[in-house]
């Protein structure tokens, strides 16, 4: 394609987008409008269930609610005719369509809200797909604490009967007090708060409950370790002071752009701290993190410490589908200046995160390589941001990989998914797989079954491993560590997914990376885990001989020798059950990019030539696309 070409066919899907947000306007706009009349018509079927319910003596039925609920055709069809059908049948709202503005064989789809019976009437249509709108979930909460903007939970809890007031205040190891930490109380009675700017926060418990409380779990928004106090000794009416360990002060920097690691300092930051070392700071200190820049763990553990300086992975691009991104942090600078919004359809609003989880992968990814803070692992790669979190749905992960194939991604990393498999978004992933994007997918942190479609056959399945000396022991991040780690101290993270679909595993406890204050967080997450493997395979596509040659073309077969050349680079992991706790193994980025044979390394035999089994996609094969590849 030429350049003016292909700068046409941004252009168009850039006015595309434009007219997606105007949908997204009108879709709030219907929702608000739905919610009132379902408000008054549920009360009112609420009321007659409930009098059918004394008269009867028994309990009365839920009345239906309106769900949402994806459509698409299998054969060709006259989707606007099924959209005015759709808007003519009472109590079913057509919300909104996805379309791939390029000329493609995937259909349409239409977003609308019906009951549950009225749903089932139309997918059992034959040349239809139904399936709900799902919520899309990182499979538990994501760990930042980032205060008040983003937790939803309760804050100060208020206490059943009688209450204790128990005052807890939060310092780092300096005395100052940390505002936005959350506080959780693990007991009888559960509770929650957050520091305010003194760094204190309330909790209420009930009287009796206060002594038995088990846990006290305190994770500052940024800048320091967090803090796990077992059977804290409360006392009534008084203040629980609680000492968080700063980044720095576990951080042992030899140089700018040397790797950091972090010491086993307890809670006081003292034993076991490197004093930091290298070039003096403003103050005319030795400099320590931020003002000199530091390297995640990851580095040595996926040998990119191996991998020649200039390997910097230019020339990639790589979508982010997360919780979008704080694209002024200091790491990213004004580098990261594309993407899209796909839950509200705002031009800009893919530029803020409220999760955190976004900002900590992008840094990770394509943090400056400037000396300071942290550097990313691709930092001259080009990163697009996409936010589907929170709040995302289905659908909306949908249209963020028709983004993908539009701006001919070359690396999706896929942070959220869902617990069900979908045969719309298995046959989109398709869609990308022959458009040359891979997608890369976080198994979840359910602590069960991989979630879709990290599953998929096609999709690069990342889980998340920790290691032992990379983190205080007084931390939240020690809780990750269950069962015996192996020799070399690796240990899968004990709330990772696992079992079939996980192809290879990353470091995804303990990573310090950007957080959405501008500042540093520690992280844990296969979301953090993927983008250590999203990051390598940007530098396999950027350097090895193979993608100059015989896979420089984008499509299925490049998708898949890449897919090939991760898996074959994952130094496989001696331990009881490894092969559904670590996949193939931590990759080897040296192997990866093609400067190391894994022979000689000890690692498993390349694929052969060819498409390996798992190539072959099962799941949405044949849905919406021509037999390809024998399938």
């Amino acid at each position: 394609m030429t350049p003016k070409a292909e700068s046409g066919r941004e252009s168009r899907g850039a006015a595309a987008r434009a007219e997606r947000a105007t949908e997204k306007v009108t879709e709030k706009a219907t929702d608000k409008t739905t919610d009132k009349t379902t408000d008054k018509t549920t009360e009112k079927a609420a009321d007659k269930a409930q009098a059918e319910a004394r008269a009867r003596g028994g309990r009365p039925e839920e009345p239906n609610q309106a769900h949402r609920y994806l459509v698409a055709a299998r054969t060709p069809l006259d989707m606007r005719g099924l959209t005015g059908q759709l808007d003519q049948t009472p109590g079913v709202s057509v919300v909104r369509t996805v379309e791939s503005e390029t000329r493609t064989e995937f259909p349409p789809v239409l977003v609308f809200t019906a009951d549950p019976d009225q749903a089932a009437g139309l997918a059992s249509a034959p040349q239809l797909v139904v399936e709900p709108d799902t919520r899309l979930t990182y499979g538990a909460p994501v760990a930042w604490a980032g205060g008040p903007d983003w937790y939803s939970g309760p804050v100060g809890v208020p206490a059943l009967g009688t209450a204790v007031p128990i005052t807890v205040q939060v310092t780092d190891d300096a005395g100052h007090g940390q505002a936005g930490a959350t506080v959780t109380v693990d007991g009888p009675v559960p509770a929650c708060a957050v520091t305010g700017g003194d760094g204190k926060a309330r909790v209420d418990l009930p009287v009796g409950a206060v002594d038995g409380v088990h846990v006290l779990r305190v994770r500052p928004r940024d800048a320091c370790w967090s803090t796990v106090v077992a059977r804290p000794a409360f006392s009534q009416n008084g203040t629980f002071d609680v000492e968080c360990t700063r980044l720095e002060q576990t951080l042992a920097v030899s140089g700018p752009g040397m790797a950091a690691h972090t010491g086993t300092a307890g809670t006081s930051g003292a034993e076991g701290t490197s004093s930091p070392t290298g070039a003096a700071g403003r103050s005319g200190r030795a400099a320590t993190f931020p003002e000199t820049a530091a390297y995640s763990w990851a580095r040595e553990a996926m040998g990119f410490d191996r991998v020649p300086p200039h390997y910097l992975g230019s020339g990639v691009r790589i979508a982010l589908l997360d919780s979008g991104a704080h694209v002024r942090h200091p790491d990213l600078g004004d580098r990261v200046d594309q993407g899209w919004d796909a839950v509200s359809g705002d031009a800009k609003a893919w530029g803020e995160d409220i999760l955190g989880s976004g900002t900590h992968c992008a840094t990770v990814i394509v943090g400056s390589a400037d000396g300071t803070g942290v550097i990313g692992l691709a930092p001259e790669a080009e990163l697009h941001v996409l936010r589907v979190a929170p709040h995302g749905r289905l659908a909306d992960l949908i249209e963020g990989l028709d983004y993908c194939i539009e701006q001919r991604i070359d690396v999706a990393q896929l942070s959220v998914g869902i617990q069900r498999p979908s045969q719309l978004l298995a046959a989109k992933i398709e869609q990308a797989r022959r458009a040359g994007v891979l997608c890369v997918a976080a198994v979840g942190d359910g602590a069960g079954p991989v979630a879709f479609p990290a599953n998929l056959p096609t999709v690069l399945g990342v889980g998340s491993v920790g290691r032992l000396g990379t983190y205080p022991p007084q931390s939240c991040h020690a809780e990750q560590l269950a069962g015996m780690p192996t020799p070399d101290g690796y240990f899968p993270a004990a709330s990772a997914n696992r079992g079939p679909g996980l192809d290879l595993v990353a470091p995804g406890v303990a990573v310090i990376g950007g957080a959405p204050t501008a500042g540093w967080a520690a992280l844990d997450g296969t979301a953090t885990a993927a983008a250590h493997v999203t990051a390598l395979a940007a530098l396999v596509v950027a350097h090895h001989p193979d993608f100059h040659t015989a896979y420089r073309v984008r499509g299925p077969q490049r998708v898949d020798h890449l897919k090939a050349l991760m898996t074959a680079a994952g130094r496989p992991i001696a331990a009881p059950g490894a092969r559904d706790r670590f996949g193939a193994g931590i990759p080897d980025a040296a192997v990866a990019v093609g400067i190391a044979s894994p022979a000689t390394l000890g690692f498993g035999a390349m694929a052969a030539a060819g498409l390996p089994s798992w190539a072959v996609p099962t799941a949405g094969c044949g849905l919406f696309f021509r037999p390809l590849n024998g399938c």
